[in-house]
């Protein structure tokens, strides 16, 4: 069986994935499918697995619906406003930002999955200005956290 480079790894569209790296240290390296594409994860000495790449995948929303759940999300239409989905991570460490592009100010919402999706207390996110930003990372499979809130995204419980 041949090598599969890091880069083909992460960016090649497949429905199969390669078989799981170990070294020495216990730690495996393996990838999961991703809305098409292969993501890097890590599973450490403890169990805990991480997701290792995602980060530059880019998806441009510019109506209703459902949001990746790793990469950089951008909003973008002034009309008709955007009301996302974000589904659960479904594991712990992946990163997600989610910006606003557009100049519109009437308000985008993305709403999580879970209830206090967010924080523990908010489920909804408004963005109502250009590049305001939330960056999340997953803490659970059902949970994310917001790591920063650029700009004033406003966060409540609907």
């Amino acid at each position: 069986m041949g090598r599969t480079s890091f880069k083909e790894l992460i960016l090649k569209p497949s429905s199969v994935a390669p078989q799981i790296v170990h070294n020495a240290l216990g730690a495996k390296l393996y990838s999961k499918l991703v809305n098409g594409f292969h993501q890097v994860f890590g599973l450490d000495g403890t169990g805990v697995e991480h997701q290792l790449s995602g980060g530059d995948i880019v998806e441009t929303i510019l109506a209703t619906g459902a949001i990746r759940t790793s990469g950089q999300v951008s909003l973008n239409s002034v009309t008709p406003l955007i009301a996302g989905t974000l589904a659960n991570p479904g594991v712990a460490g992946i990163t997600l930002v989610i910006s606003q592009i557009d100049a519109g100010t009437a308000g985008h919402t993305v709403t999580t999955a879970t209830a206090a999706g967010f924080d523990g207390t908010n489920n909804t996110a408004t963005f109502n200005a250009a590049f305001e930003t939330l960056v999340l990372r997953s803490v659970s499979a059902t949970r994310w956290v917001i790591v920063e809130n650029i700009g004033a995204v406003t966060l409540s419980a609907v």
